[in-house]
């Protein structure tokens, strides 16, 4: 068949390619689920057989080894390969994508040894916890956000608590009597950023989030949808069809990349974790568990919050990515003056000795001279003769 092609040849174009693999790797390769099985053909009087590809095995063998550079091992090699969107084996996929969160709920019922109230459970799963890695960096921004490691074990005992199926304690806190002590409402609110996206207005376009967003309402929502769930946190993947999973990847990748490209922008232009967007710049998909959890969170997310809502994002994203790319470019190319370049730059400029702000807009003209596309992502709407920090306030 013209449209296959046998092993040797697609070994042979793999190498010269510059990703050479052996016969050996291939087949581990395929194993994993990120190479085709080969149509087996047997002939009549002949010892051994022949191995025929389809004709793109060729440019899916070359992504595999590439990838295979970085991601080492090969149980987390498919994940990573799907999320470069190319073929993966689906049950193989969704094998990876269950197994770390598999995990989770094994050791989480491990460390709570056959306890079935959910308050005990979370005390025994709190005192399990060891505090001797680097956090991921979502649960760093929760730490940072709160006034002590004690609000911050109280927000983990409050998710352990919902996860085994307990009332939240804002369902049972008595606040009859003035408290100066923070509710664990008001405790969740700060971890989670929502008090910020709430009440800053960093853009002059109004708060992130609306006035008479209900955080009660949409943590019973999420509760209700399994976004907590300890015992069984691989259930959504479990039960996703192939194209909910795709989906979720498409949902996954936009937040982890694009979107958390402009909240890293948004916090450089304005300050850290402005509005509460650090959640944004702490979405990450580095490892198959983050890779796995994210999917897991879209799963859930896009039920409630609706697919208009998620389109509408991507709509955004899709309008202004190109501008804060630049941003973020002109931003590392010039580091020397970062605190200067921010959302107020034509003010920056303006209060400094008269040759530092000469330094700085030319050093502005040099390096859009230089790199054209940043100048024209900046200055979209922007008149041709507009300055370099006309156009970085612009694409802000």
């Amino acid at each position: 068949m013209t449209d296959e092609i046998q092993e040797p040849e697609l070994l042979e174009r793999a190498t010269r390619a510059g990703d050479p693999v052996s016969s050996h790797q291939l087949k581990r390769f395929r194993d994993a689920g990120a190479m085709p099985r080969p149509r087996v053909v047997h002939v009549k009087g002949a010892r051994g057989s022949s191995a025929f590809y389809p004709a793109w095995a060729v440019e899916q063998l070359v992504a595999v080894a590439r990838i295979h550079r970085t991601v080492r091992k090969l149980e987390d090699l498919v994940a990573a390969v799907w999320w470069e969107k190319h073929w993966v084996d689906p049950e193989k996929l969704r094998a990876a994508l269950i197994e770390p969160l598999a995990r989770l709920a094994d050791e989480a019922r491990e460390a709570r040894g056959g306890e079935q109230d959910p308050y005990e459970a979370a005390d025994r799963l709190m005192a399990a916890m060891k505090d001797d890695g680097r956090p991921s960096d979502a649960l760093a921004l929760m730490r940072q956000r709160l006034n002590s490691r004690a609000d911050f074990a109280n927000v983990l005992w409050t998710m352990l608590v919902i996860g085994l199926g307990g009332k939240t304690p804002w369902e049972q806190e008595d606040r009859s009597r003035p408290d100066p002590a923070p509710s664990a409402l008001q405790l969740l609110a700060t971890a989670a950023g929502v008090d910020r996206a709430m009440g800053d207005d960093p853009t002059g376009n109004g708060p992130w989030l609306p006035a008479d967003f209900d955080l009660v309402a949409f943590m019973a929502e999420l509760k209700d949808a399994g976004g907590f769930e300890l015992n069984d946190p691989a259930r959504p993947i479990r039960e996703a069809t192939l194209a909910q999973l795709e989906q979720a990847r498409e949902d996954a990748i936009l937040f982890s990349r694009p979107l958390a490209m402009i909240g890293r922008v948004l916090e450089g232009m304005l300050e850290p974790d402005a509005a509460g967007m650090g959640s944004l710049s702490a979405l990450t998909a580095g490892t198959s568990s983050a890779r796995a959890l994210l999917v897991r969170s879209v799963l859930i997310l896009r039920p409630l919050a609706g697919g208009t809502a998620f389109n509408a994002i991507e709509q955004l994203v899709g309008e202004v990515q190109t501008r804060y790319a630049a941003i973020e470019q002109l931003r590392a190319g010039l580091p020397q003056h970062a605190e200067i370049l921010r959302a107020d730059v034509s003010e920056r400029i303006a209060v400094l000795p008269a040759a530092e702000a000469e330094v700085v807009r030319a050093d502005l003209k040099g390096f859009f001279e230089a790199h054209p596309h940043v100048a024209r992502a900046l200055s979209e709407q922007q008149p041709a003769s507009s300055t370099g920090e006309e156009q970085l306030a612009a694409g802000h």
